[in-house]
């Protein structure tokens, strides 16, 4: 089935100056903005229609880099690979209008390496890995969702800046550039950019007084993507039979809408499938659309 959903990048200029040379965001236990920010454009949803959009971070393989010589290369085999965290848009559901007339932003979303971490509005990332952002648009009513893969958004995970070139470019475009700079050999670091605790609430760039939805753990699949790690760019799945159940505004068991409960997670209801989360023993039953990709990082017809 063809979609006439598009996504691309808002600056896709910025992120290709660091990419082909993998985007690398330092992270802290207490949490780190990525940047350059996750703001999209969106195009191709029905205005009136009701739509929420996700994001979470898909490890890109299952290997742990080094960076020597000037290059990251392959150390040693991957640390096991987490369930996945999405993060809602702050926005919540809203109209296909709405998505379509400003940029949408994820500036809001942080990341640490603290496997420990217990703040939800925290994704657990780890270091040394090969990370994806993925967008993920769900229409309401319907349990449809397609996600959005632009490869020029990948980013190594690092504790400290490997690459002197990658360093430049984040003082170059970082309005907290002084965030960065070395001082006495210790990094000065800008509170409001680089941490962030229990109590902080960030906000979206384009939407002042909007919290921060917390990131959301969804439980056990029932199948593996046959393409992990090497995810298609665009995947169209079909919701109708499957129960998210971390998704509150809609679903067959309740009957309400932007309503009401979530059911209680029980052997009889299936569960929603992601790639990322562990493998069981059934084959995929999901037929993925591939859609190639322009340079400026938005999805094109199907292949």
């Amino acid at each position: 089935m063809s979609s006439a959903i598009q996504l691309a990048l808002h600056e896709p200029k910025t992120w290709q100056e660091f990419h082909p040379n993998t985007e690398m965001i330092v992270t802290r236990k207490r949490g780190r903005v990525i940047f350059p920010h996750l703001d999209y454009l969106i195009s191709g949803l029905e205005p009136t229609s009701l739509y929420s959009v996700f994001v979470h971070l898909e490890r890109v393989d299952n290997v742990k880099y080094k960076f020597d010589q000037g290059e990251w290369q392959y150390a040693t085999k991957g640390d096991p690979i987490r369930e996945v965290q999405y993060y809602e848009h702050p926005h919540g559901a809203r109209s296909g209008e709405h998505w379509m007339s400003d940029p949408v932003s994820f500036a809001s979303l942080k990341i640490t390496n603290d496997p420990m971490c217990e703040n939800p509005k925290l994704i657990i990332v780890q270091s040394m890995h090969k990370y994806q952002p993925v967008v993920t648009i769900k229409k309401i009513g319907n349990f449809r969702g397609e996600e959005f893969r632009l490869k020029v958004t990948e980013f190594m995970v690092v504790t400290a800046y490997q690459s002197n070139h990658v360093n430049d470019l984040k003082k170059k475009h970082n309005k907290f550039a002084s965030g960065f700079r070395a001082e006495r050999g210790e990094a000065k670091r800008t509170p409001s950019t680089e941490f962030c605790s229990e109590s902080s609430s960030s906000t979206s760039s384009y939407s002042p007084g909007i919290e921060n939805f917390p990131a959301q753990n969804f439980p056990m699949q029932t199948n593996m993507n046959p393409f992990y790690p090497a995810a298609p760019i665009n995947q169209f799945f079909d919701f109708n039979s499957y129960w998210n159940p971390a998704y509150n505004y809609s679903n067959p068991w309740n009957g309400y809408q932007n309503v009401g409960q979530i059911p209680m997670q029980n052997g009889f209801f299936p569960t929603w499938q992601h790639p990322q989360n562990p493998i069981l023993e059934e084959p995929n039953q999901f037929q993925p659309i591939l859609q190639t990709e322009d340079q400026n990082g938005t999805t094109l017809g199907n292949l």
